[in-house]
């Protein structure tokens, strides 16, 4: 029992606390046991460190996902091969931050048409209990970010860089 709470309910702090545990009907833990980030580019580095703390913490699994877009003339089986490679290299840089930090992260790249239906789709198949998105402002949401606000059904959580991080990666 904190020291405030030792005041306000009027407990002398040498006297000992008997903490009691309740029973709540119908509750069910919600633990993270599954992340899922999907990166936009080299430029996510701190977004990615965060899922792979949080990961860590938590014991969780963390998926890092980028999609590569394609446009609505070519199939879905199109290779378009500078973007594949591209995703490649984000991967395997989310790959290594996982272990510099002793957490395994799962590269999965994706071909779709849109990027927030392929990760709602994404973290509903995998049933996943936490989407981390990564902002490029903390004042505002792009459209991206408030689309997967709005009809993720699991939690979301928005992480914005550090404005001292920014502007280094923005110099680079």
């Amino acid at each position: 029992m904190s020291i405030y709470q030792r005041k306000f309910n009027k407990v002398s702090s040498s006297s000992k606390v008997k903490v009691e545990k309740i029973n709540v009907e119908n509750y069910k833990d919600r633990g993270i046991k599954k992340i899922l980030l999907p990166s936009r580019g080299l430029l996510a580095t701190e977004t990615i460190i965060s899922g792979c703390d949080l990961a860590k913490q938590l014991g969780a699994e963390l998926t890092v996902l980028h999609i590569v877009v394609l446009p609505f003339l070519l199939p879905l089986s199109s290779s378009l091969f500078q973007s594949e490679m591209y995703s490649e290299s984000i991967l395997n840089r989310a790959v290594a931050i996982g272990e510099d930090k002793k957490v395994k992260v799962i590269p999965k790249t994706i071909k779709a048409r849109s990027v927030v239906k392929a990760i709602l789709e994404t973290a509903e198949k995998g049933d996943v209990d936490l989407i981390i998105v990564g902002s490029k402002n903390s004042q505002t949401l792009g459209p991206t970010t408030k689309k997967i606000l709005q009809k993720a059904k699991c939690r979301v959580w928005v992480i914005s860089p550090t404005k001292k991080k920014l502007l280094k990666e923005e110099q680079v």
